[in-house]
């Protein structure tokens, strides 16, 4: 065992992509260096599990904020306990994932001596954070040893819009196969040998933007000929993507699943997968998609997508509108043959972005 010891600031482990990286990095980590990951939020809404050489610490630091003197003190607060659990905790290094962790943890260790890692988990301009907070960003930045973000675009405006002295690109990784957690959903439940199946996977939100694969799929007539469209997951768009489907009278084709931790057999049995977020960081549910052998449609965002698909080599990657994703959809629904060449092409992101080159790439730019 390394004697450096390594404590990881997060939000949460609540599903979500930065959360997934926060717990898949913390457990790889863990096999060289004595690791321990703190959230802000309790542990009683965790997706992803550690493994038993991390400690998992909970800050209790998720309060709400519904003025700007409350929203103020509980910072004061935040800071407060980041600086005494920091010290008390006597890492070397801490690793502060997503833009408000960052900020925080980098006031927090103001004159402490620490290896201090900042990690932007999204494209920050997707994202405002306001202009004080925008302001603390940019100075805090400053303090950081190192900034990782997940592609060139984040980077440039790092570097544009920040005082971070050191910005590496760092992707994240896909994890192959992947491992089930709770809740197992049965995809045999849903899905009838011989159904022709669309998925989609993600938290059901605006800037996810599933209304498009819907509308695509009832404009296309793909539920006409026989397709079905999944979506697997749960969020505050749930009710407004059901009226939606039950507008267009669709409904009988598009089937909404929930939160599942088994999606890795959801993908295999999946004939095509779409992503159309308005926006991403690098997401996680594309690239799973295609280490299952998916063939993918995803909409060429500010940021992500174009970072992972070859367009027309391992996926399709058009621009992010309904008539170029209802063209898409139906090139691909009606040629078998073209989706087992993309899906065959897609797995090649299993070497890509493996767990052991990206753990290489956090060792070499944050601990050597």
């Amino acid at each position: 065992m390394n004697n450096k010891k390594i404590l990881i600031i997060t939000q949460s482990l609540a599903m979500g992509g930065a959360e997934r990286v926060s717990s898949t990095l913390a457990n790889l980590l863990a096999e060289e260096f004595e690791v321990e990951l703190a959230t802000f939020a309790n542990g009683n809404i965790d997706f992803y599990s550690l493994n038993r050489k991390v400690k998992r610490v909970e800050l209790n630091l998720d309060q709400n904020s519904n003025c700007f003197f409350t929203g103020l003190k509980n910072n004061i607060i935040r800071i407060y306990v980041l600086r005494n659990y920091i010290k008390h905790s006597k890492s070397s290094t801490v690793i502060a994932m997503m833009s408000m962790p960052t900020i925080l943890t980098a006031i927090a260790c103001i004159g402490l001596k620490v290896k201090l890692i900042g990690s932007e988990r999204s494209y920050p301009p997707a994202m405002p954070l306001g202009t004080l907070w925008e302001s603390l960003r940019k100075y805090s930045y400053s303090r950081l040893d190192n900034l990782i973000v997940l592609t060139k675009e984040s980077k440039r405006w790092c570097l544009k819009n920040t005082l971070a002295k050191s910005i590496n690109i760092i992707p994240n990784p896909v994890v192959y196969p992947l491992r089930d957690v709770e809740p197992i959903v049965s995809v045999d439940k849903y899905i009838k040998p011989g159904m022709k199946v669309i998925l989609s996977v993600g938290r059901l939100s605006i800037e996810k933007n599933q209304k498009d694969i819907i509308q695509a799929c009832y404009d296309s007539k793909l539920f006409e000929k026989g397709w079905y469209l999944f979506l697997v997951g749960d969020g505050s768009e749930l009710e407004s993507l059901k009226r939606l489907s039950e507008d267009l009278e669709a409904s009988e084709h598009v089937i909404f699943v929930g939160k599942v931790g088994n999606v890795g057999n959801w993908y295999k049995r999946a004939d095509i997968y779409a992503l159309t977020s308005l926006f991403e960081g690098f997401p996680n549910t594309l690239i799973e998609a295609m280490s299952q052998g998916t063939a993918v449609i995803s909409y060429d965002c500010d940021t992500g997508p174009r970072d992972i698909i070859t367009n027309n080599v391992d996926g399709k990657l058009i621009e992010p509108n309904l008539g170029s994703l209802t063209e898409a959809l139906v090139w691909l629904a009606e040629d078998e043959t073209l989706r087992g060449q993309l899906g065959r092409e897609a797995t090649k992101v299993r070497e890509r972005y493996s767990i052991d080159n990206t753990l290489k790439k956090w060792i070499v730019n944050c601990f050597l």
